[in-house]
């Protein structure tokens, strides 16, 4: 056999088997997996946050029926407002630089705004690491007409100083206005602690 044709051949050959190989790992990659014997887990709620749904939906219920569509858009404007603000405003970290701050301009009066600005500035740095979490439980509007608000919001918080961590719950009263159709926080009254 003539020896250019010989090379040839085994080039052809050693090209089939480079194809041939990646064509089967093409292949054992895209496979169909066999269904596994386990059966799914399914996560359940737990009664306790049923429970506190329900009651959330039935409170939102009261607060909405007979009013009407404006009232209430103005409604889940004041509820949304309210959440941002306390969750926001009542989460700090010693790390962030004061960004909770800044994250809340956007739905505060001025006058706040300057206040809390103040409040950054005059506030001292602590030595030991320092975080402060807020979740919201609970929003109720507890007075709202065409151009102000009284929310009360519910909270848990999570502080954590130095290595010590602990939990407590404070209420949290708003009043909001109505400046030029978006509802602001024009003042706030954080309640006593609460375990």
């Amino acid at each position: 056999m003539n020896p250019r044709i010989k090379k040839l051949l085994i080039i052809l050959f050693v090209l089939v088997l480079i194809v041939g190989g990646f064509l089967g790992w093409w292949w054992w990659q895209n496979r169909e997996q066999p269904l596994s014997s386990e059966p799914p887990v399914i996560i359940e709620q737990s009664d306790v946050n049923s429970t506190q749904d329900q009651q959330v939906q039935d409170t939102l219920s009261q607060q909405i029926s007979g009013k009407s569509e404006e009232e209430i858009g103005d409604y889940a404007s004041i509820v949304n407002t309210s959440r941002y603000f306390v969750e926001r405003y009542g989460s700090f970290s010693d790390s962030a630089a004061w960004q909770n701050i800044d994250d809340i301009k956007s739905v505060v009066t001025n006058s706040i705004y300057s206040d809390l600005q103040s409040l950054r500035s005059s506030t001292k740095q602590v030595k030991e690491s320092y975080a402060l979490s807020t979740k919201t439980l609970a929003v109720n509007v507890e007075n709202q007409t065409n151009n102000s608000a009284v929310v009360l919001v519910k909270t848990q918080k999570r502080e954590v100083s130095g290595g010590n961590e602990r939990i407590f719950y404070q209420d949290i009263t708003l009043q909001l206005v109505k400046d030029n159709g978006v509802w602001l926080v024009a003042d706030f009254n954080i309640g006593p602690e609460k375990k």
